[in-house]
């Protein structure tokens, strides 16, 4: 199956067309404003700011619960999943355009009971702007007892600033912001979840870009809660290593480029080698390693998972193996509990032709292992769920 990943990989690299679609076409943008907003989500968290309440305010009564079936991309109504539709204005708006500031979610459950004791939530990889890929793992979970909530991502979707085309950020700087802000957002609907649903198992689960948002989201939300991170990165800087390079406009981020360079394709190659050195290192800006560092700089320590299922892919084009084994090995001192699933296929062929049969079991598996841990009192609570912080409100349609 990793020749899925291999035959895009060959695509990009040869595919001639005149004016492709790639990511940063506008440059690095305002670096400056990236590292305020860095600087802000890293001193909440060294001082044990528990996340921001948000105010949810629901669209929609909930109705019956309808996906994309995989097998005849038809699409399907379950009378057994609820789903409803809400939004929230994202704790971190100023640093956001006007078209991200509102933060859209998707809220499924079984339909069969109103107690909600498990809920997971699910993150969008690269490219995945709507619901209808999490939809349909939000039916398969509902059926096995768990809720889910699918936030749509800044810059994605109806989030959307007016001068991007599709999920292709235009700047550097519009990039980082939308891993920051995700990661900052999820933090505040898990202390929403917590409190409407007292007692409630949190999982946060993502594929590729949402596998990395999952644990940076789970480490904002200080919240004794697992993670699910599949064919996910320690940060962003896959971009710079894997297949998605060659999605890169890096004629725009290059501002000197050498003599030649439009005409010799050494020249080129080693020019777009070079800048790719200064990407990496704005990319690492926003990494699971320096949020966990602030974390756990607070007196009362980092919260610890109290479950991580982690699944890798061995032909992986996307994330290389290397990446995997680097983020397992810092999830290792994140938890009493982890687990390392290996996939024999690539980045591809598990997010798109096995998600249905590999995605879902593993955050199922993850529920069980937190359940183990904390009947063992292997988890490491973050104080009392009863513990007092800023109220979270909720309004709209009942």
């Amino acid at each position: 199956m990793a020749c899925v990943d291999k035959t895009y990989k060959m695509l990009l690299e040869t595919c001639n067309v005149a004016k492709p679609k790639r990511f940063f076409k506008d440059g690095y943008g305002d670096l400056d404003g990236v590292m305020r907003l860095r600087e802000m989500v890293l001193s909440e968290l060294a001082g044990g700011t528990k996340p921001h309440p948000i105010d949810v305010v629901w669209d929609n009564k909930e109705e019956l619960g309808q996906y994309i079936c995989c097998c005849s991309y038809q699409c399907c109504t379950q009378a057994d999943v609820l789903v409803r539709k809400g939004h929230f204005i994202s704790p971190v708006e100023k640093y956001l355009p006007p078209e991200a500031k509102k933060v859209y979610f998707r809220f499924y459950r079984p339909a069969n009971t109103k107690i909600i004791t498990k809920l997971v939530l699910l993150f969008p990889a690269t490219g995945d702007q709507y619901y209808w890929y999490r939809a349909t793992a939000a039916h398969n979970l509902a059926k096995a007892g768990i809720a889910s909530i699918a936030m749509m991502f800044p810059y994605y979707g109806k989030r959307r600033p007016h001068y991007q085309s599709e999920h292709y950020i235009t700047t550097v700087h519009d990039f980082q912001c939308s891993l920051m802000a995700a990661s900052m957002e999820a933090g505040s609907i898990c202390r929403w979840a917590a409190q409407r649903y007292p007692g409630v198992q949190i999982c946060l689960s993502g594929i590729s870009m949402g596998g990395t948002m999952s644990v940076t989201g789970a480490i904002c939300s200080q919240m004794t809660v697992s993670v699910c991170p599949c064919v996910a990165t320690p940060n962003a800087s896959s971009f710079c290593h894997g297949v998605l390079r060659h999605s890169i406009e890096w004629d725009a981020l290059i501002e000197h480029k050498p003599a030649e360079y439009m005409t010799n394709k050494k020249v080129r190659d080693a020019a777009q080698q070079e800048e790719s050195y200064k990407l990496e290192k704005v990319l690492s800006l926003s990494n699971i390693s320096t949020m966990l560092e602030a974390a756990a700089s607070h007196r009362s320590g980092f919260t610890k998972f109290s479950a991580v299922v982690q699944v890798i892919a061995r032909g992986d084009e996307f994330v290389l193996r290397e990446e995997g084994d680097k983020l397992a090995e810092t999830l290792r001192s994140m938890t009493t509990v982890h687990k390392v699933v290996y996939f024999d296929g690539g980045h591809l062929s598990f997010a798109v032709l096995n998600r249905g049969a590999l995605y879902t079991p593993s955050i199922i598996d993850t529920f069980a292992l937190a359940a183990k841990s904390s009947d063992s009192g292997g988890a490491c609570a973050y104080g009392s769920m009863s513990a007092p912080w800023a109220e979270s409100i909720e309004r709209g349609n009942s």
